[in-house]
């Protein structure tokens, strides 16, 4: 048995390092568009080149976007897997400026200037046409506040969904 074992080893041939000789490991060589790494910014913070894609693509949108949409307008522009939209977009969550509609499993670029800490998104949503509008009412955000201190609880975050009928769609003045 041992000496099949040594056969084995001697039927391989030996490896040669192309580095210093010393048997160290070298780097494997990284094929194109494969496990290619994230652009990384110039300063910790600072946007990467897929972040300002993935945002300008949602500031150009008339209605939210699902990632695999952002992903089909970029794909001229480089980007070639979900995996490289998801991370702009949880990027660009953290900062703020991006929101996700859990209803429509969709993201918009946030057009509001207001402190995401504080308050409480909302978003009145039209089940006919799709428009999607971002309100701030701050005394919602402390009513929240208030009910989840009631609750001994601590939200991560809170986004209100308010679906229906907007006026163009035949709301009336009162919805």
């Amino acid at each position: 048995m041992a000496a099949a074992g040594k056969h084995a080893r001697a039927a391989r041939p030996a490896q040669q390092d192309a580095g210093s000789g010393l048997g160290e490991p070298q780097p494997k060589p990284v094929r194109p568009g494969a496990g290619e790494p994230q652009p990384k910014p110039l300063r910790p913070g600072a946007p990467t080149r897929n972040d300002a894609l993935v945002m300008a693509t949602l500031e150009a949108a008339a209605e939210p976007l699902s990632a695999y949409a952002i992903l089909d307008r970029l794909r001229e522009q480089g980007l070639r897997g979900p995996a490289q939209v998801y991370r702009a977009l949880d990027r660009l969550r953290a900062a703020g400026r991006v929101h996700r509609l859990e209803s429509l499993n969709a993201f918009v670029a946030c057009r509001h200037e207001h402190d995401h800490e504080a308050g409480v998104t909302v978003f009145v949503i039209c089940d006919d046409c799709g428009h999607t509008e971002e309100v701030c009412e701050p005394a919602l955000g402390r009513e929240l506040s208030r009910l989840a201190r009631r609750a001994r609880f601590e939200p991560r975050e809170s986004t209100v969904e308010l679906r229906g009928r907007c006026q163009g769609c035949g709301a009336g003045p009162h919805g």
